[in-house]
């Protein structure tokens, strides 16, 4: 399954907005050497990227979100008009994944599924969802009615990741942790609740056979993610996933905040596709969705450049939705990938991003032409050239070059 678009009325920050996502095999493939299976939503805090993740996340598992502990909460815009109600649609293709069957990558047909939220006096409520589906092979099913959900079913694959990402470290809590709600709604869970942990290495991979196909792939995959010179061995030893970092074995609880973020991320990723993936399948050969919010979370603008290449190679056939603040990471990819969100709409610009530097991706319509430099040098630089165009004074002019050129005299240095 490949999210198409979706459409939002009354939703969170949104009066009405349409957004669409690149996905493998798309109709209207994306220009040469672009990413085909990645969305990057960008736009200043406030905008409504989170919102959009979240609009998928619940239209997708719309027929049993109602029921699988989730409760809504602010979904319903709040303004001066008394809106009731938040609509939003989303279109999707549905692949022979989607059937439970392989090959995964054999689309079947599209289907629309839709939620509605309903604002009472002081809460909200989901109603009843509804699903269209629109054939492209009338032969066949679009999908089994029964067992489509199961937690270990491969079919309407998602994943939705929240900027707030920790690793569960307590075994107790892992075994905890399915009990509670809905293994499918845990999935997306952390686009809504900050508390919820991803799973850890630890508590799946003893599982796997000692140099099995699988365990191979697992390890394989998490380190073609990683940056040079950090590798996972495929070992837990003391409930800790042991990593080789820089020639040193070290636990993970040992790795720095940006590694365990994203460490964490990606082997979580993996355990449910684990867990969805039938043993003679390959992992790399599932189909689905994973949304992320925050790509670029605690990680060095170093692997900022690689992060979201390294995932998009690593999971071709996945189809990832990403949000970020960092013109790092936009700059690696081209302005198809990219939508603008401001001002309650959706765009795309045709304004070249690859391979421009982070300054003028800032300065460009992709992040809102956002200065690079410090309130205080921008004020220096205007009154140095204020001053060049008064006076003339030669002096001034190259104290504005030098300046310009990151050389000339500190913001709270004396006046040359």
């Amino acid at each position: 399954m490949y999210v198409r678009s979706v459409n939002v009325e009354n939703f969170r920050h949104f009066e009405r907005a349409e957004v669409d996502f690149v996905y493998p095999g798309m109709e209207s493939k994306p220009g040469k050497d672009v990413l085909s299976n990645v969305t990057l939503l960008v736009g200043v805090n406030g905008s409504g990227k989170t919102s959009v993740l979240k609009a998928v996340g619940l239209t997708i598992l719309s027929p049993l979100i109602a029921s699988s502990g989730f409760r809504p909460d602010y979904l319903v815009r709040r303004g001066e008009a008394k809106v009731k109600e938040a609509h939003a649609v989303a279109k999707s293709v549905l692949h022979q994944q989607d059937q439970g069957r392989i090959p995964f990558s054999d689309e079947i047909g599209e289907i629309d599924s839709r939620v509605t939220v309903r604002r009472k006096s002081d809460y909200e409520v989901l109603l009843n969802p509804e699903w269209w589906f629109s054939p492209r092979r009338p032969e066949r099913r679009p999908y089994n009615q029964d067992g489509i959900f199961e937690d270990r079913s491969p079919s309407y694959f998602l994943l939705g990741y929240g900027a707030t990402r920790r690793t569960e470290s307590d075994p107790r809590n892992v075994q905890k942790a399915p009990k509670q709600r809905s293994l499918r709604y845990q999935r997306i869970a952390g686009l809504f609740e900050d508390q919820l942990a991803l799973m850890p290495l630890f508590a799946w991979v003893p599982e796997l056979e000692r140099n099995s196909t699988r365990l191979k792939e697992v390890v394989s995959l998490l380190n073609s993610t990683l940056p040079e010179g950090t590798r996972y061995r495929g070992d837990v030893e003391k409930d800790e996933a042991v990593f080789s970092h820089n020639g040193i074995d070290l636990p993970f609880t040992a790795l720095s905040d940006g590694y365990r973020t994203y460490v964490g991320l990606v082997a979580d990723m993996l355990y449910h596709l684990h867990m969805c993936c039938p043993k003679k399948a390959k992992l790399a050969e599932m189909t689905g969705t994973v949304m992320v919010d925050d790509i670029d979370l605690h990680l060095h603008p170093e692997w900022q450049r690689v992060v979201v290449p390294n995932l998009a190679k690593a999971f071709p056939r996945l189809q990832f939705i990403l949000t970020s603040h960092s013109p790092l990471v936009a700059g690696t990819l081209h302005s198809d990938n990219v939508r603008i969100i401001e001002d309650g709409k959706v765009r795309q610009s045709e304004e070249r991003l690859h391979e421009l530097s982070a300054d003028q991706i800032l300065v460009s319509p992709y992040f809102g032409h956002t200065p690079p430099r410090s309130p205080a040098a921008q004020k220096r630089l205007k009154e140095l050239a204020e001053s060049v165009a008064d006076t003339g004074d030669p002096k001034r002019a190259v104290e504005f070059l030098k300046t310009l050129a990151g050389k000339g005299t500190p913001t709270n240095g004396p006046p040359s």
